[in-house]
């Protein structure tokens, strides 16, 4: 996972968990059958005479979006593999991408922290004091 032309000079890149390949998968996969279900219900209706189109630009339509789909999900692996981050002194690296590859700094002076502590909120009393 390393690249000369943008890598930082002695990072060490921390891959994230494999899990989350299965993760890119199931939201892949759900998202390609809401895109794939509506020229497949077209192509049902059309075939069975119900609706009067053109089944031969809906078929292609269909064959066009499963051959995406199967490439897309196929590279899945390899990009969450290209997925890494670097804790740094100042800053946290991420870096992402295999064609087009892409390195964020993010000051940990920017990030922003949220403290929750039980009891009350703020909303159950609008005399109560939160800080």
């Amino acid at each position: 996972m390393h690249s000369e032309a943008i890598d930082p000079a002695g990072v060490e890149w921390t891959r994230v968990d494999e899990k989350l390949i299965t993760v890119r998968l199931i939201t892949g996969v759900a998202g390609w059958l809401i895109w794939l279900v509506v020229p497949a219900v077209a192509l049902t209706l059309t075939l069975l005479g119900i609706w009067d189109i053109w089944a031969w630009l809906l078929g292609l339509v269909l064959a066009v979006l499963l051959i995406w789909a199967v490439i897309d999900l196929a590279l899945v692996p390899r990009r969450v593999r290209a997925i890494g981050y670097c804790e740094r002194q100042d800053d946290l690296l991420i870096r992402t991408g295999i064609l087009w590859q892409r390195v964020v700094a993010v000051p940990y002076g920017y990030s922003s922290t949220s403290t929750l502590r039980p009891g009350r909120s703020c909303a159950d009393s609008p005399s109560a004091r939160c800080s």
